[in-house]
């Protein structure tokens, strides 16, 4: 989806934006799965010296939502993410919701001049490396044969991952003004009416806008089963306000203000976007929220923590579900595809009724390991999870 405005200036520069100079800009960025975008908001040079690297660092503070929920982006891949277990263990995240050892590792064992080699690798690639390194020390290894013998194989968490939910800096901040000033100037707002937010864009020890918006619920009937990106954007001239709300993956939530003391026409208009499907969702934002209530956001007084305990809460098990579907599908495809190619048959054959009994054993061998796994986390306590003041949660993610 494409949005116009007639303001035909840079918000940043207040250059002539023109066919040379225009620069098609995610409202929402693209990096965290954006669909909405404007070319007569900001020229290419600021585009660049600026939006560039702020929305780089939001998406860097946000990857771990990205990755997990597999997100869908206009382009490029959602980059790896590194998580940590609680018990200390580094993985990689991959945006297919699969994890992967963060350093490789080996075991060589000799005895009585046979030579056992296990590795640990992220890839067949690497593992073939490591083969190779080995063969170095130990001539008597086949390298080859050992890279026909080779498979992958999935282990599951026994400790829960620990992740950490912060957002914030002069970057973010400023890609997150940004979105809220991109999204004013679609809904029609003049650059000129938005003088906080470009002031604060405009130099870099600006006073920061906006302030975390826990304390009140903005949306109305607020979905239970679907992670949003939402921007709301609200003018009410008799009270000097032109405030914007923006919300990334339900958890992440900010009060921006835009104006000083707005005198402009009055504005009532949201967007949001399921990340994952890139489907626009209808919501409605409740702007009865007080000026003592903005002020207390603005100020930083506001008790944020049980507001983003209840986000958490509502969030997390959305993430988890997501992750815990995707982690069944993957296991469930690959061990139809083993059993049928073990048979002789190519993934996705119909398999004739005669080798049924040898397929259903196939394919219970592959799904084995998943199956303890599901066993033995139903007999662990449940794991809590939720932010600390700093923004830290523990999940219980499996890889």
């Amino acid at each position: 989806m494409n949005a116009i405005n007639t303001d035909a200036t840079c918000a940043l520069c207040a250059a002539a934006l023109d066919a040379h100079n225009r620069s098609k800009e995610h409202i929402i960025p693209n990096a965290i799965g954006g669909r909405l975008t404007t070319q007569t908001f900001i020229c290419a040079a600021c585009n660049n010296t600026y939006g560039h690297a702020w929305d780089a660092e939001l998406a860097r503070q946000t990857n771990w939502f990205s990755s997990s929920l597999g997100i869908s982006r206009h382009r490029g891949e959602v980059p790896k993410e590194r998580v940590q277990t609680i018990d200390g263990t580094g993985l990689w995240l991959r945006s297919d919701g699969t994890m992967a050892p963060e350093h490789p590792r080996s075991e060589i064992q000799e005895v009585d001049g046979m030579v056992t080699v296990r590795i640990v690798a992220r890839n067949f690639d690497e593992a073939h490396r490591m083969l190779k390194a080995a063969q170095r020390r130990y001539p008597s290894i086949d390298v080859e044969k050992a890279k026909q013998e080779m498979e992958a194989k999935d282990e599951y968490l026994s400790s829960p991952l620990h992740v950490q939910l912060q957002i914030g800096g002069p970057e973010a901040g400023r890609s997150i003004v940004k979105t809220a000033l991109a999204y004013a100037s679609t809904c029609g707002v003049p650059h000129r009416c938005c003088d906080a937010a470009i002031g604060y864009l405009q130099h870099i020890e600006g006073t920061a806008p906006f302030g975390f918006a826990y304390t009140f619920e903005f949306i109305k009937a607020r979905p239970n089963e679907t992670v949003l990106h939402c921007i709301g954007l609200m003018g009410d001239p008799e009270r000097g306000l032109l405030l914007s709300y923006i919300e990334y993956f339900g958890h992440f939530r900010f009060l921006v203000r835009l104006a000083t003391q707005y005198s402009g026409e009055p504005v009532n208009a949201s967007y949001a976007i399921d990340p994952i499907s890139g489907k626009e969702e209808h919501v409605d934002l409740n702007w009865t929220i007080t000026d003592d209530q903005i002020q207390a956001i603005f100020d930083g007084t506001a008790d944020v923590h049980s507001g983003m305990m209840k986000a958490a809460n509502h969030v997390m098990p959305i993430v988890l579900k997501r992750n815990e579907d995707r982690q069944r599908q993957r296991i469930l495809v690959e061990a139809f595809d083993y059993a049928a190619v073990s048979l002789g048959f190519q993934p996705g054959d119909a398999i004739p009724t005669v080798h049924s009994e040898q397929f259903v054993a196939l394919l219970m061998e592959k799904l084995s390991p998943y199956l303890h796994h599901l066993v033995a986390r139903s007999n662990r306590a449940p794991a809590l999870f939720g932010p600390d003041p700093l923004g830290n949660a523990s999940s219980s993610q499996d890889a």
